[in-house]
């Protein structure tokens, strides 16, 4: 799953840029990765620490590369999150995941840099994007409407110990839009769908088993 988020990273960040200067960019995406899988494994220690360090996490790997709000460059390290904190790693499996995301952010960055080294388009640096934060604007709102909705679905799913919280937490990054009428809309959707699913899915079981 990992690598399904790698693979992502590869075919978006190969045309689309973060909004960082191009020399910093390559770095950025390294510790992005690998800030995913320390947090998805020290959130593993304490469940009410665990919330706050997804909110935190979330809300980093959501708002620094996301200049280009409209274009979700967000969702490969929202997924590489969902997807490492639903499979959780631990003593050899832990080395070999952030091995595994060591060596796909390098490849991501290498790919990046080769792609984008001869932009001249000015931008920012990490510090200056740090300091620029704006709380009004569409990357801060949806920065932080992710990094609530989904720490608390991935609360949840441990609450209840549900084998897979991916499915929580997907659910709820997929209802998650820019625009809260459009959020509206795809929540009174999902249900509809949900329900329209879970009946043919009780009818069929229903049919085979007759």
């Amino acid at each position: 799953l990992i690598w399904v988020a790698i693979q992502i990273s590869l075919s978006m960040f190969h045309k689309m840029d973060i909004g960082i200067d191009k020399k910093q960019a390559p770095f950025v995406l390294i510790c992005l990765f690998l800030l995913i899988g320390l947090s998805n494994r020290l959130a593993m220690y304490n469940i009410f620490f665990g919330i706050l360090l997804n909110f935190i996490s979330i809300f980093i790997i959501m708002y620094i590369p996301s200049s280009k709000i409209e274009y979700k460059p967000y969702m490969p390290f929202i997924l590489c999150y969902i997807f490492g904190q639903s499979v959780t790693a631990q003593s050899e499996n832990f080395i070999s995941r952030m091995l595994s995301l060591l060596i796909g952010s390098i490849i991501v960055a290498i790919v990046y840099f080769i792609s984008h080294r001869k932009s001249d388009e000015k931008q920012d640096t990490l510090m200056q994007v740090i300091r620029k934060i704006d709380i009004t604007s569409d990357r801060f709102c949806v920065a932080l409407k992710m990094s609530i909705g989904v720490s608390i679905a991935i609360f949840i799913g441990t609450i209840i110990e549900t084998p897979k919280t991916m499915w929580i937490a997907l659910s709820v990054m997929s209802i998650t839009q820019i625009d809260f009428e459009h959020t509206k809309k795809r929540f009174k959707w999902r249900i509809i769908s949900t329900l329209i699913g879970s009946g043919l899915f009780v009818l069929l079981l229903s049919l085979i088993h007759i």
